[in-house]
């Protein structure tokens, strides 16, 4: 990133946009999006125009904070890697899935109809 380049620590960044370093390795990373307002922050602690550090990249993550967890049910958001090729091949999965619904539910209609 940008912010190497220039001679700063993520120790220094994070400080800056008020997070940890942990969290600032995994935005720096492309694990957590940076918000607008952190690249705002950023660009100010580096004196220079958001646009020459801007990296639109969205994170290859997905966000559960709807189920409980068992390890975790407080609600909290879970990180979790999701590899590219899963990304990509989402839509499929989905199409699928609702296909397999679809037969299941004609099924179960055949199903009672023999009852």
């Amino acid at each position: 990133m940008f912010v190497r380049k220039k001679g700063f620590t993520q120790e220094e960044i994070a400080r800056h946009i008020a997070t940890d370093t942990s969290n600032y390795s995994r935005k720096e990373n492309g694990e957590v999006k940076i918000t607008p307002k952190e690249w705002e922050k950023i660009a100010d602690f580096l004196n220079c125009d958001v646009e020459e550090i801007y990296e639109e990249n969205e994170p290859n993550v997905s966000y559960n904070n709807l189920r409980k967890s068992p390890v975790n049910n407080s609600g909290t958001i879970h990180y979790f890697n999701v590899p590219d090729f899963v990304l990509e091949h989402l839509e499929l999965i989905k199409k699928e899935n609702k296909r397999l619904e679809e037969e299941n539910k004609k099924l179960k209609e055949r199903l009672k109809d023999k009852e």
